[in-house]
């Protein structure tokens, strides 16, 4: 049955409510429900919903407003502050993650170019899963939650160079400049926001109120998030990195709550959307191999045990507790894993099984990573080790 859009729309955020609803009650995040009513609604089981281009725009609109969201509750000070430690958990989990599925690839049978995208597609943490899940548990302006949040963020920077090298690499038209240059462009991109905006927000605080339409510090607080959500994609980063930083920057204004209060309602509208249609892009008849539950097993293992080693980067003075809150937050693979794939299955650079595995582990990791969270967080003291300087 092809439902209307419109139809398509209200069935989603109904199923959505009502999913996050019994999950809620069920002691476990909001999340797991929206994506699991994504798959019993997708086209695997009751084929009522269809990811169509006006349903996925909405759907990006959702999860831009989400992070946005999520930069409001952090200010860059305290994100500076765990520079260090997020720069180590990144690099080592990256490492891990990479070399790991790298390796599973290869055992199950895959040849070099199949693994090496593979591989790429378990690198970058899904900060749109995890940011929502600190978000439920009001632990996002806490130690570990910026931890969390910073590595996410240089997770995606070291994706995006990877992913270049590996798609050069394998297309023979690899070149060092043009990669070094793509680095630059989006470590200069996250500097600006992370360093510069901020004080420039700071200092002009007074023209939010300058404007003589209605509640014009949203009006200019929504330009600056669909403006830097579209400079980030245009460099090659996730627009959901953009329209973090400009929530972050704008966390430094007197209008900080108001427009909290005024985004809030925009993002409990729009987000259910994007996490439904992520359960939606799951077709489970594709598991049906056993060559591809075998890779689909072992690169979610990979996936989950690369990122809990990399915990262990966060410092030996920081408790076993924290560390499993580290762990538990970067484990999602998210949308990341999903674009990498979709961008090799379009190019001919994977087929149809590796496609199918790696889509596998993303809905994996990206239920258990909740879970997971929502267990680290219960018995947690929720302490803040001494800070080291930003590297």
């Amino acid at each position: 049955m092809m439902l209307s859009t419109i139809a398509q729309l209200a069935l989603i955020f109904a199923a959505a409510k009502v999913a996050g609803e019994v999950m809620v009650r069920l002691g476990q995040p909001a999340v797991i429900g929206e994506l699991l009513a994504g798959v019993a609604l997708g086209p695997s089981i009751a084929g009522w919903i269809h990811p169509s281009e006006p349903l996925q725009v909405l759907a990006q609109i959702g999860v831009v407003v989400l992070l946005f969201l999520v930069g409001l509750e952090t200010h860059p000070d305290d994100l500076r502050k765990v520079g260090v430690r997020a720069t180590a958990v990144a690099v080592v989990g990256v490492v891990l993650s990479f070399g790991g599925g790298l390796g599973a690839a290869l055992a199950t049978g895959f040849g070099g170019t199949e693994s090496l995208f593979v591989a790429t597609a378990l690198v970058a943490t899904s900060v749109s899963i995890t940011a929502r899940v600190l978000r439920e548990s009001n632990l996002v302006d806490t130690y570990v939650g910026r931890l969390i949040l910073g590595a996410a963020l240089i997770d995606d920077i070291l994706g995006l160079i990877l992913l270049a090298i590996v798609a050069g690499s394998t297309r023979g038209t690899l070149r060092i400049w043009s990669v070094v240059a793509l680095a630059a462009e989006a470590l200069a991109f996250v500097a600006l926001a992370v360093l510069v905006a901020p004080k420039i927000v700071g200092r002009i605080a007074d023209l939010f109120d300058r404007p003589r339409i209605p509640r014009a510090p949203f009006a200019l607080a929504m330009m600056a998030m669909l403006g830097l959500s579209a400079a980030a994609n245009t460099i090659g980063l996730a627009s959901v990195i953009g329209a973090f930083l400009a929530g972050m920057a704008l966390a430094e204004t007197r209008d900080r709550y108001q427009l909290m209060a005024q985004v809030e309602p925009l993002g409990d509208f729009l987000s259910p959307f994007f996490f439904v249609l992520t359960g939606a892009r799951i077709e489970l008849a594709a598991l049906g191999s056993g060559r591809v539950i075998g890779l689909a097993a072992l690169i979610t293992v990979v996936a989950v045990v690369g990122k809990a080693v990399a915990s262990l980067a966060a410092g030996r003075d920081m408790e076993l507790r924290d560390r499993a809150i580290i762990a538990a937050g970067m484990i999602p693979r998210g949308e990341v894993g999903i674009i990498v794939a979709a961008l090799a299955l379009s190019e001919g650079a994977i087929g149809k099984q590796a496609f199918s595995a790696v889509i596998a582990m993303v809905l994996v990791t990206t239920l258990l990573a909740p879970s997971a969270l929502r267990l680290a967080l219960k018995t947690s003291t929720r302490t803040d080790p001494p800070a080291l300087p930003l590297a």
